[in-house]
């Protein structure tokens, strides 16, 4: 139970209260309360907003690295060569060290 709750289930049996008095101590107990819930949604406010900070940060790392990687890529120069296969004179079979995917499908 909250403080607001215990203070009033504290009043039972109590004769000639003090209205005001009585009042203003509920709303003093429930302003204290209240102000313990805002201040951890603040923190929770706060943390979420330095997660959002950190991922964007990430975001954009990414994107820097996937373009500088997407400029290597294209300074590569391209080669359309195929290396010709050498035969072993003894086996009469392709070199192992000049096999290529292709030369499988062929």
């Amino acid at each position: 139970m909250g403080i607001v709750e215990d203070y009033i289930n504290g009043l039972e049996g109590q004769e000639n209260l003090n209205l005001p008095e009585v009042v203003g101590e509920i709303l003093k107990l429930h302003n204290q309360e209240i102000s313990t819930g805002t201040a951890k949604i603040g923190q929770l406010e706060t943390q979420l907003s330095d997660k959002d900070a950190a991922i964007a940060e990430r975001d954009s790392t990414i994107r820097d690295t996937k373009a500088a990687n997407w400029d290597l890529v294209n300074r590569l120069p391209g080669t359309n060569e195929k290396p010709e296969s050498q035969i072993d004179e003894v086996t009469g079979l392709p070199d192992s060290s000049s096999i290529t995917l292709d030369d499988m499908f062929a």
